[in-house]
């Protein structure tokens, strides 16, 4: 990984990598996909391995300001992703995080 670019995900990589401009707000999204695409290319069993070392990946060779930007580039895609579901399903923001938070309650997300 170069300053702009981000780390190839292993273990195999999920069907849809990342593939953006790596400069600026880009490369946080850049980041913030690979490891979604590292999370869902591992088995539920896996996850928590997967996710971490490609973490270390990212700041071994980017430092501690890239996983800011890989953390802050999860926010963006997430609340992206919450307003899409709270557009689609008629409910407002805050309703679909409150949901998601109740489901993510419920579950051990890294069993």
């Amino acid at each position: 990984m170069t300053e702009t670019e981000p780390p190839d995900p292993d273990p195999s990589p999920a069907p849809f990598p990342a593939d953006f401009p790596d400069t600026g707000a880009s490369r946080a999204w850049s980041l913030a996909i690979t490891l979604i695409t590292v999370w869902r290319g591992t088995s539920d069993k896996g996850r928590r391995t997967a996710v971490e070392q490609m973490l270390a990946a990212i700041a071994a060779e980017g430092g501690p300001a890239a996983v800011e930007q890989t953390a802050l580039g999860l926010t963006d895609v997430a609340g992206m992703l919450i307003e899409l579901y709270a557009d689609r399903t008629d409910a407002s923001p805050d309703q679909v995080l409150q949901e998601a938070a109740t489901l993510m309650a419920d579950r051990a997300p890294w069993d």
